[in-house]
């Protein structure tokens, strides 16, 4: 008996996710049929994944323009300089060197903060 029990129980969790989107699906569609539901409804957690998709191609794209703008700097660098091997190291209080400095702080900020 008592085994059986144990057998029961293990299946019971094996097939638990089943049985929860089983029971979900079974209660949205009663919800949809009495009308408390809109049909066109989608689950929350698709709903949800799509702001995430959202957010992360924001970040993305807030990314690439900050990489864009820094290559934009480097760029401005090398035509001004030239090739830095041939030139030595501009100061550390140059606009080049100070703006770099704050890409990577702004960078630094917004990595922790995601944290």
């Amino acid at each position: 008996m008592r085994a059986g029990l144990w057998v029961v129980a293990y299946v019971l969790l094996m097939c638990s996710p089943w049985l929860v989107a089983g029971v979900s699906s079974w209660r949205c569609g009663r919800r949809r049929r009495r009308g408390a539901m809109p049909r066109d409804v989608r689950p929350f957690f698709f709903r949800r994944s799509r702001e995430w998709v959202r957010e992360e191609l924001e970040t993305t794209a807030a990314r690439l323009d900050a990489i864009k703008e820094a290559e934009g700097v480097v760029r401005d660098a090398y035509s001004r300089l030239g090739p830095l091997y041939e030139v030595p190291v501009p100061s550390s209080d140059s606009s080049v060197v100070r703006l770099a400095e704050v890409i990577v702080e702004a960078e630094h900020a917004r990595t922790v903060t995601e944290r």
